[in-house]
């Protein structure tokens, strides 16, 4: 049986060193299909959404990640308020705002060095490795420091 160049490429990593797993994704209540999910191996997508026991992990990281997109922080290609907006129309879109309000209050009951964490693991895409790098982190207690951070946003977040 020949397999299809697709075929070959979705089983090879990519070339930043993505690879490539199946997860199961649930579509309702008793309905689940399989999903072909690329990441980084070290990174948060790999780590918690492949599923198991800590999927309330990978919901609060994610919901996380959206507010930072939301809030228009997330990168520096995010449109500026000026530009992207219109010629006529002064001010903030009001999702914006919530984003921030949201942001602002996490912050404030986590503190500053779980919200650069979490936003570094989940916004940003860095590895377990360069957090530990970029922190100062000893590479054997990144990953649970980085677990009890998720367990914190998910408390804050009320996913648990």
């Amino acid at each position: 049986m020949k397999q299809t160049s697709a075929a070959k490429k979705l089983r090879n990593p990519g070339f930043d060193g993505t690879k490539v797993s199946k997860v199961s994704v649930r579509v309702s209540s008793n309905r689940t299909t399989k999903q072909s999910v690329r990441a980084l191996p070290g990174t948060f997508e790999w780590r918690y959404g492949r599923g198991g026991p800590g999927m309330y992990l990978y919901h609060a990281g994610s919901h996380y990640a959206r507010l930072w997109e939301q809030a228009g922080t997330a990168s520096a290609s995010s449109p500026d308020l000026n530009g992207a907006i219109g010629a006529g129309w002064k001010g903030i879109p009001e999702t914006r705002l919530e984003a921030m309000e949201e942001l602002k209050g996490a912050a404030s009951v986590l503190g500053a060095l779980v919200s650069a964490r979490l936003t570094a693991y989940c916004a940003q895409g860095l590895t377990a490795k360069q957090i530990g790098l970029k922190f100062e982190i000893s590479e054997r207690d990144v990953a649970p420091v980085l677990e009890q951070d998720l367990v914190a946003c998910a408390k804050c977040f009320g996913y648990k």
